[in-house]
């Protein structure tokens, strides 16, 4: 990298008085898409495999990348996205990818092989920090954690660790990291046992981070409807939930009635007399 190149090596990103400190980040947006996702921080996004979570995140890039809604939420502000593809190789992904209406125009795609983010190759660093510095990302998307690290994901020390790595290479971006739910746990009589922090792990993947969305299924899966419930937040109300149904393209998203589609037609219908 050229010496002109800033690297942040220091956990240390701010030093001074609280008047320094309102006066710093005063006109810094609190979030991007708003009560979803912070504008700096972590996001664990978790679910059971082949809900949809790819194809969620894809959805959100492109409501960041061209600053449109994103189900009725309002985007703050748009800007670039850096997506770390892991999980799968973008040969395979590239079939659904080339699909995505509209196409994100500011979507900037890393292809990986797992790697651990704690102990990187050089190369590897230097790519993530030339990343950094020459997208600046609002917002950086791991798909999946489970492929970034090779510590033991019960360990409750181990989530500081991960997400402090990814804060000190991206200090101004949210990170969004995309989890999976544990095997289902079941009572004596086969019925599924279901609980929000059912991710696999320890519960400090949830306590660590900014904010938590649940992926969860509802009704018959074979419809491919599933609720996103905000389990944890330190910026927000907890409680916030999406309900949506995954198209046969695996791309394409149908908003199935969330409670802010129904409170606005409630008050759409009340300011016009029905």
């Amino acid at each position: 990298m050229s010496d002109d190149e800033p690297i942040r090596t220091s956990s240390i990103y701010f030093t001074g008085t609280i008047d320094q400190s309102l006066e710093m980040f005063k006109d810094k947006p609190r979030w991007l898409i708003e009560g979803l996702i912070p504008s700096v921080g972590t996001v664990l996004l978790y679910g059971r495999f082949s809900l949809g979570k790819s194809p969620f995140g894809w959805a959100m890039t492109q409501s960041i990348s061209e600053g449109h809604p994103f189900f009725g939420y309002h985007v703050s502000e748009r800007g670039p996205i850096l997506w770390l593809e892991l999980d799968e190789p973008l040969l395979v992904a590239n079939e659904r990818l080339a699909k995505l209406r509209p196409r994100p125009k500011d979507l900037i795609l890393v292809g990986a092989i797992p790697f651990s983010i704690l102990h990187p190759s050089e190369d590897d660093l230097e790519q993530l920090y030339r990343l950094n510095y020459n997208v600046q990302p609002k917002l950086v998307v791991v798909n999946t954690l489970r492929k970034i690290h090779t510590l033991d994901d019960k360990d409750s020390m181990t989530p500081s660790k991960i997400y402090g790595a990814f804060r000190r290479i991206f200090p101004d971006s949210v990170v969004l990291f995309i989890h999976h739910d544990r095997k289902q746990a079941r009572d004596d009589k086969g019925n599924a046992i279901v609980g929000d922090e059912d991710f696999s792990g320890s519960q400090a993947w949830a306590n660590d981070a900014t904010l938590g969305l649940h992926m969860t299924s509802v009704g018959n899966p074979r419809h491919r409807t599933i609720e996103v419930a905000v389990t944890k937040s330190q910026v927000s109300a907890v409680g916030e939930t999406l309900k949506l149904r995954l198209g046969d393209d695996g791309l394409t998203w149908t908003d199935m009635g969330s409670e802010r589609i129904r409170v606005a037609f409630k008050e759409l219908s009340t300011d016009i007399g029905l």
